[in-house]
């Protein structure tokens, strides 16, 4: 009768445990979920009001506003998400390697990068993103500027009133027919 008790308990205490840590898990996972769909106004939710991110490969930090309303832009303009690669997981502070990839990538035909994203959490909010680079990024980053300046003296040339900044800011998916049509010729 004791052993079935002293079994039911720890039973019990991992079953907590477990929850526990699926808690944190899912409030950094959600994020990333929630972030791939460009779900704007549920971001907001997540992210504590000092939430900020941090781009380590260029040394600049935004805020939440900007976060929101530029990053998440920006990436669904380019059809951007994060895959994740591998996970390290901690008390309220989470580790991604995250496979990012877009329209850029599919239609320069590169090999996505890989990406370092520590996501920290607290009280269940995710209050810091900090992505950085990983081996291999300048061998990427190099391909992708020649490839870029292609595609810029392209659009120019064949579009010369449609700026990469007009296309940014277009919702309507021109950025990709242009990416799509330069990426035919190539």
């Amino acid at each position: 009768m004791n052993k079935i008790i002293v079994i039911l308990i720890c039973i019990f205490q991992l079953a907590i445990l477990n929850s526990r840590g699926q808690t944190h898990r899912s409030v950094a996972e959600s994020f990333l979920n929630l972030l791939n769909k460009y779900e704007k106004d549920s971001l907001k939710i997540v992210t504590s009001d000092d939430f900020h991110l941090e781009e380590g490969y260029v040394r600049r930090s935004i805020d939440k506003a900007e976060f929101i309303d530029s990053f998440v832009s920006f990436s669904k303009i380019v059809n951007g998400k994060f895959n994740i690669v591998r996970k390290i997981e901690g008390p309220e502070l989470f580790v991604f390697l995250v496979e990012d990839v877009s329209d850029y990538i599919t239609y320069f035909d590169l090999k996505a990068p890989i990406w370092k994203l520590t996501i920290v959490t607290n009280k269940g909010l995710v209050t810091k993103m900090i992505s950085d680079t990983t081996k291999g990024y300048q061998a990427y980053l190099n391909k992708f500027l020649i490839k870029h300046e292609n595609f810029i003296k392209w659009l120019n040339s064949k579009y010369p009133n449609e700026t990469e900044d007009y296309l940014y800011h277009d919702i309507t998916g021109l950025l990709n027919r242009r990416l799509k049509e330069f990426s035919s010729l190539q």
